[in-house]
């Protein structure tokens, strides 16, 4: 009887230590949780949480990718914007001078001249401020400089209908 209660004695303490927590609980702990699969179902967890944060990451990564591409698609169409207000502002200094040339031949009337020349310097105002507008989307942006434009090949015509008179 003094064996039985010994050993009761001595193992009772040893039952303390098995927990839910593989990790904890020394050697007789870790018996304990492979025969009870604690150590599986922990390792399963975890997998189950690594996944998870995978494809997270993944998720993330490509939403990146599509911001990226859009900023080069809205970087492309702002590039070839500011190339057409290039276009646009060179062919206005163009007619500025074929304004200057003609109003110095005095061949054609100084009113229309002075008329056309207050003209090109609107449309050259007008052109300045689209370049500086970088508030308007693409679609806005694609619209006035259509809208500038038509107002220069307008003008254009007015000059070359005063030059010939």
């Amino acid at each position: 009887m003094k064996r039985t209660l010994l050993a009761a004695a001595l193992l009772l303490p040893l039952s303390a230590c098995v927990t839910d927590d593989p990790t904890k609980g020394g050697f007789f702990g870790g018996v304990g949780g492979l025969s009870s699969g604690n150590y599986s179902k922990r390792i399963d967890e975890r997998k189950t949480e690594l996944e998870n944060q995978q494809d997270q990451r993944i998720a993330n990564q490509r939403a990146l990718d599509r911001a990226q591409q859009e900023q080069s698609a809205v970087a492309d169409q702002r590039r070839a914007s500011e190339a057409k207000l290039q276009t646009l502002q060179n062919d206005i200094a163009g007619l500025r001078r074929r304004l200057a040339v003609a109003q110095g031949r005095e061949s054609a009337s100084k009113a229309k001249l002075a008329s056309l020349s207050v003209e090109a310097e609107q449309l050259e105002r007008d052109t300045k401020l689209a370049q500086a507008d970088g508030f308007a989307t693409p679609e806005e942006r694609a619209q006035r400089l259509e809208q500038l434009r038509r107002s220069k090949e307008e003008l254009e015509r007015q000059v070359q209908f005063a030059l010939k008179r």
